[in-house]
């Protein structure tokens, strides 16, 4: 077989994207669960991810996870946020599952949005 590989149709990109998807919000649940379990809360920015400095080795397990699907860490970010603004556009605390509970601190404006997650509501 030396043709050339044909591009991906749209049934393989909406696969590759849920896919993708469903990979990013699992790590990042997982993520989150041993950070709350390990610290009560956690500051989140608005890439719904805790400072990079907070758990090294847990922050590098999530970004390892994506790179089977060929995405930069800027892409994912880009992803990220637009998960945060789907989930938080018009609510202020989100419950998630393993009892986490994400509560906006400050909105957009002139710096970026900031979160809290915790085990229990605020």
């Amino acid at each position: 077989m030396h043709g050339k590989i044909p591009p991906p149709d749209e049934r393989e990109i909406a696969e590759h994207t849920r896919d993708l998807l469903s990979v990013m919000t699992s790590s990042w649940l997982e993520l989150l669960r041993q950070l709350v379990s390990a610290h009560d809360q956690v500051q989140l920015n608005d890439v719904l991810l805790p400072p990079k400095a907070l758990d090294e080795k847990r922050y590098g397990i999530l970004m390892r996870t994506l790179r089977p699907f060929a995405v930069s860490f800027d892409d994912a970010a880009e992803i990220m946020r637009f998960i945060a603004k789907d989930l938080f556009e018009y609510r202020d605390e989100q419950a998630l599952p393993f009892g986490i509970h994400v509560r906006v601190t400050q909105r957009e404006g002139t710096s970026p949005m900031r979160l809290l997650a915790r085990t229990s509501p605020a």
